[in-house]
């Protein structure tokens, strides 16, 4: 009872601190300012806002419970009233849940109280998305016989400007693109099918997303977030607990080296499944069924997986030089492990993750042999040199037009959205032990395959 009533104490002490922080007067600090340079200085020893701080201090004098993959069940059902058993093949989030909740309970990975609720919350939100769409699916079996035809998928290491391709590309009528408010809720009710435009999600999402930017102001300036902001496809695979985003939470080893090695066909089984329900919703509102559009680094090294699910699928791979993509990387990740963490080890995480994309670069590269026809190389240099250009070559490719009311759209969203245009966060790989010399030389093989060099043979 004494710890319930510290919780809901902690609780509103969060929402009052969350509201002081929205409505108050900005100061001249503030991010929305165009091109402000930061450097953030708590990565090690993150400092949370003061009320999850007390959240954090006053739990320390209760004793930790352990979590189950049973009562995060338990509580999706209680939350849905979905009691139904589902098929493990359509719906496998058990076995990545059970390493995540392994990981959960691993006092070494140094998860505060505020961190152990977090997670939990998203736990149990993913496994109720599981038993929304197997309800949704029940009742609408038709779901099943959607078509998604010849999507494209931007692939390649994070922080190699696909997110800024995504978003532009997006721009045109032809794509649809996943949005930020569905992957968190992917399933509408029936009767909100007549609402159109006016999402009821979009209140939730933007609340869960004015509450991240209380928690870590710098985070929409090193990542564009928003209800209606294309967004990674490792949201709706997070769903089944097959994704990256939770090596970006927290410090999940166990759970990334299973991620690493299983078979990754279920995923994209279930990616298509999702995709479906979203076009069928779509349908339903009155609009029309149009081309995915999706990016994830996920994709990147179970190329062969993909293909076999979606073999009419085109892919767009975005290459940088590696020693400026992981000190960019782990600077986001690093922020935001953060929120779930009282400690950070700066150098360990540098280098846990430079042996990750190691493994994953290898076979990304191993796999190219395999890529024949279906392929667009992007190099980030020529991205930011041009990236109007580099669109209008890609949808070239892709046989789509580009009639002079989108040609103007596309220019008008290039021209405002330019790099840094919401500020710039300073960072510096050697916080991490990161070396320049020794990055490229660990991934030269990479470097070498996508022309990731300059006049002088060195990479750009």
């Amino acid at each position: 009872m004494i710890w319930a009533a510290l919780s809901l104490i902690a609780a509103v002490s969060c929402i009052y601190g969350w509201l002081l922080s929205k409505f108050r007067r900005p100061s001249k600090k503030n991010l929305s300012l165009p091109k402000e340079e930061v450097v953030i200085t708590d990565l090690a020893k993150p400092r949370l806002p003061l009320p999850i701080r007390g959240y954090n201090f006053i739990g320390k004098f209760f004793p930790l419970k352990e979590l189950t993959v049973d009562a995060v069940v338990m509580e999706a059902q209680r939350r849905t009233k979905l009691w139904e058993c589902l098929d493990e093949h359509r719906y496998p989030f058990r076995d990545g849940l059970k390493r995540l909740v392994q990981d959960y309970n691993d006092h070494k990975n140094r998860l505060t109280r505020f961190g152990r609720l977090c997670l939990r919350s998203a736990f149990v939100r993913m496994v109720a998305n599981n038993l929304n769409m197997a309800e949704q699916i029940k009742k609408h079996p038709e779901i099943l016989t959607e078509s998604v035809v010849s999507p494209v998928f931007i692939i390649g290491p994070p922080r190699t400007g696909s997110s800024h391709l995504h978003d532009t590309l997006s721009q045109h009528p032809v794509f649809r693109t996943p949005k930020h408010l569905e992957l968190l809720h992917p399933v509408l009710k029936e009767e909100q099918f007549s609402l159109m435009d006016a999402d009821p999600r979009e209140t939730v999402c933007n609340a869960y997303l004015s509450f991240l930017h209380y928690l870590r102001p710098y985070l929409s300036v090193l990542h564009d977030i928003g209800p209606y902001v294309s967004e990674e496809d490792i949201l709706m695979t997070g769903i089944i607990f097959r994704s990256i985003i939770f090596g970006t939470m927290f410090p999940c080893k166990e759970y990334m080296q299973w991620f690493g090695e299983v078979d990754h066909t279920t995923v994209y089984e279930f990616l298509k499944l999702a995709l479906q329900l979203l076009q069928w919703q779509d349908v339903q509102m009155g609009r029309p069924r149009r081309r995915w559009l999706l990016k994830s680094p996920d994709h990147s090294f179970s190329l062969p997986c993909l293909m076999k699910v979606f073999p009419d699928a085109t892919i767009i791979q975005t290459h940088r030089d590696m020693s400026a993509v992981l000190p960019s990387y782990l600077n986001l990740v690093v922020y935001v492990h953060g929120i779930f963490n009282d400690v950070v080890d700066l150098r360990w995480t540098g280098e846990w993750w430079t042996a990750w994309f190691e493994f994953v670069l290898h076979r990304f590269v191993k796999d190219q042999s395999n890529m024949k026809g279906q392929v667009v190389n992007v190099l980030f240099r020529d991205l930011v040199s041009n990236d109007l250009s580099v669109v209008m070559q890609i949808l070239s490719f892709l046989g789509i037009c580009v009639d002079e009311v989108t040609h103007q759209q596309l220019e008008q969203y290039v021209a405002a959205h330019k790099r840094h245009s919401k500020g710039r966060v300073i960072y510096n790989g050697s916080v991490f032990g990161l070396k320049q010399q020794s990055l490229r030389d660990r991934f030269s093989a990479y470097h070498k395959t996508f022309r990731l060099v300059d006049i002088d043979g060195k990479p750009e």
